[in-house]
C-alpha cells in the first residue's frame, strides 16, 4: 500500500512537470531546461532495472494522456524521466538525436542509463545520430560529429 501511494505521488509530480514543460521548452534554451530538470539525488540507493522501466511506463502513459492530440512529446517525457531517475541515483543521460529522411530532418529525445536506452530499443534508435547528450547536473557531454554531418 505504501509503495502504491509513493508511486501515485510520483505520477502526480510527473504530470505537473508534463503540463508546464511545453511552455518552458519554448522560453528556455535547452541546456538551461536540462539543468532545471536535473534533480539532486534524494534516494539512498540507485534505481533498479524494473523500477526504471516502471518509471518510464508511467511517464509515457502520462505524456500520452496530457497531450493526446500532439506528437512530439518525447522531449517532455524524457526530461521528466531524466529528473526522476536523477533523484533516484540512476545516473541518467538525456540524449537528443537527429536523422535525415526524405530530405527532412527529424529529432528524437531519449534517456539512457548505463549506456542503454530506457523504453526505446536500439533498433528504433539506430536511425538517429546523437546530436548532444546531457549527464549529471544537466552538463552537456558533447555534440555528436555524425549529427553535425546530417544537418
Amino acid at each position: 500500500m505504501r509503495a502504491r501511494i509513493a508511486e501515485m505521488w510520483m505520477a502526480g509530480r510527473m504530470l505537473g512537470w508534463l503540463l508546464v514543460l511545453p511552455m518552458l521548452k519554448r522560453v528556455m534554451p535547452l541546456p538551461s531546461l536540462v539543468s532545471l530538470m536535473w534533480s539532486r539525488p534524494v534516494s539512498p540507493r540507485a534505481s533498479t532495472g524494473p523500477e526504471i522501466e516502471r518509471m518510464w511506463r508511467i511517464a509515457r502513459w502520462l505524456a500520452e494522456r496530457a497531450w493526446p492530440r500532439r506528437n512530439g512529446t518525447c522531449l517532455e517525457q524524457s526530461l521528466v524521466l531524466y529528473r526522476f531517475l536523477s533523484a533516484r541515483r540512476a545516473s541518467p543521460e538525456l540524449v537528443i538525436g537527429v536523422r535525415r529522411h526524405n530530405e527532412r530532418v527529424g529529432a528524437h529525445a531519449w534517456v539512457q542509463v548505463d549506456g542503454r536506452p530506457v523504453g526505446d530499443t536500439d533498433p528504433a534508435l539506430s536511425s538517429f545520430a546523437p546530436a548532444v547528450s546531457f549527464g549529471a547536473g544537466g552538463v552537456a557531454l558533447g555534440a555528436g560529429a555524425v549529427a553535425t554531418e546530417l544537418l
